[in-house]
């Protein structure tokens, strides 16, 4: 009776460790865990645009607001609004740029 318990911990244990190996590989190896290292090798080199960010209060809500003047579209300003879980994106002409 007690080598038969011995065998089944001894089985359970392999296929519980085999389980965690899997689970780790397949963590390392996904493509979520990748998209750090994907936008990194993406962006590299790109040159960085100045923003200005403002904190606008609303009720209830804390909207954080990014505005530049993207090289690409001379006379132009961006602005780039975040919110909880929501965004928004406009680009109107600056003619004072």
């Amino acid at each position: 009776m007690i080598k038969k318990n011995k065998i089944r911990f001894a089985e359970v244990l392999v296929i519980t460790i085999l389980v965690m190996v899997v689970i780790a590989v397949a963590s390392v190896i996904s493509p979520p865990a990748k998209a750090g290292l994907w936008d990194d090798l993406s962006n590299m080199g790109a040159p960085t645009v100045e923003a200005q960010v403002y904190l606008v209060e609303t009720s209830g809500w804390n909207v954080r607001i990014y505005q530049w003047n993207p090289p690409s579209m001379p006379g132009f300003t961006c602005m780039f609004g975040a919110g909880e879980g929501k965004g928004g994106m406009t680009c109107v002409q600056n003619p004072s740029l």
